[in-house]
């Protein structure tokens, strides 16, 4: 059974919203990168996703979380200990089932433990729910395991792919090859970006069935107040050049980049920088050693309703990758209003398509973000211009594009025995 919805996926494929009647699709999406009570901010991209599907299709989603005793009281894992079995976020049911990990041990076989650990909650959930098409978002482990769960149920299978799964996980060893099964072994696979298409394919995947799926915003979310009242509201004091970085503290964002490039930035400019990480402690050293704590500030997470406000307080937004995928903080960036200064990584010259949208420098090089930041203060900027080009697409587009694909999909019969199976000896 397929679904028609108003519009036209990327691939051409025709869509009806009239069509619908009792037919609706069913789709189940799976991803360990997904909301909990216990981090509410984990994947909140995939949940607008899931959301905005929800308006066309019914969605129920199984979020795997690593399996952690309750006697485990500290630790990077011990929190997930706390999230319950079951939730519904935002009207959608959500299922987390515990799988079992040895962290940072054999990370190539994370993708089996998951599927060992996962595949009744599956085929318990495949039988009630009767999904049309199973969606596994990043590549690995949970595309794998979705992959090969999907295989066994004879349901339709696609792979999201996000960025760290292609540009970190996929570049050697066991892992890569696992990975590039996955890919083959999709009926379609969605990439978030043309640069994250084009690695895909290098990994096996047929080019065919690589679609671009960029991602979108939230209509209504970004610019809702000026600059003076959302500082204001955040007690910002003064009236200083603040350069906003809203970004998890992982070596791949390139932090520490930006750091020491604010060595090289006027003593005016103040940077903010939200998120949480295994860096954390290493940047607040590093801040120290360069002299910059009076103008370079770590303030930890933020709830996503608060970064909007922040997007409206700030001047200039800037994110140092050093790989990306499409990063959603320069859509917000741009629906906020504000130019974004980016290292030229995965989709980023995607987005920032014009030098009126922003700069984009080369990554892993302090003295060009610099130049960029004081370039980008030098100059001015059409803020309603910018604004409005980063409001043109939204999740509803997303789905839209998404939902046409997977209609081709669940349309087109296909030999089962004909889907390559994994093995270790897998090219």
């Amino acid at each position: 059974m397929g679904l028609a919805i108003d519009g036209v996926g990327q691939s051409g494929a025709a869509i009806d919203l009239r069509s619908l009647g009792a037919n609706v699709m069913r789709i189940l999406i799976s991803t360990g990168i997904f909301p909990n009570g216990v981090h509410p901010h984990r994947g909140v991209y995939i949940l607008r996703q899931a959301v905005a599907l929800t308006q066309w299709a019914q969605v129920k989603i199984i979020a795997p979380v690593p399996f952690v005793p309750g006697f485990v009281r500290s630790g990077r894992y011990s929190s997930y200990a706390q999230v319950a079995a079951n939730g519904n976020i935002e009207g959608i049911e959500v299922i987390y089932p515990r799988y079992y990990i040895i962290p940072k041990v054999f990370r190539f076989l994370h993708g089996v433990f998951l599927e060992w650990s996962v595949t009744k909650t599956f085929e318990r959930i495949a039988q009630e729910f009767r999904p049309d098409v199973i969606v596994g978002f990043f590549a690995f482990p949970y595309g794998f395991a979705t992959v090969r769960i999907a295989q066994r149920l004879g349901i339709p299978v696609v792979t999201g792919v996000l960025g760290s799964d292609i540009n970190v996980m996929a570049k050697r060893g066991i892992r890569r090859r696992m990975i590039g099964w996955t890919l083959t072994s999709s009926d379609r696979v969605f990439s978030v970006s043309r640069a994250l298409r084009e690695k895909a394919i290098e990994l096996g995947a047929d080019p065919g069935r690589v679609i671009v799926v960029p991602n979108g915003i939230e209509k209504g979310r970004y610019a809702t107040c000026s600059r003076s009242e959302a500082r204001s509201r955040l007690g910002v004091r003064g009236d200083p050049r603040l350069v906003l970085c809203v970004s998890n503290l992982v070596p791949v964002k390139g932090v520490d980049i930006l750091v020491r490039a604010f060595s090289q930035v006027p003593n005016e400019v103040l940077l903010v920088v939200i998120g949480d990480g295994d860096e954390r402690e290493r940047l607040r050293r590093l801040i120290e050693e360069l002299g910059l704590g009076h103008r370079v500030r770590l303030v930890g997470a933020k709830p996503p309703e608060e970064i909007p406000l922040w997007m409206s307080a700030s001047d200039l937004v800037v994110l140092a990758s050093r790989a990306e995928g499409h990063p959603n903080v320069v859509l917000e960036a741009l629906a906020s209003g504000r130019p974004v200064v980016a290292t030229r990584v995965g989709g980023v010259p995607e987005i920032i398509s014009s030098e009126n949208l922003g700069v984009v420098v080369d990554p892993e090089d302090p003295s060009a973000l610099a130049a960029g930041i004081r370039y980008a203060f030098s100059r001015s900027w059409d803020e309603d211009a910018i604004r409005q080009e980063g409001q043109k697409r939204t999740w509803d587009d997303v789905a839209r594009e998404i939902l046409g694909e997977i209609n081709q999909v669940t349309n087109r019969e296909m030999d089962q025995s004909a889907r390559p199976r994994w093995t270790a000896r897998t090219p």
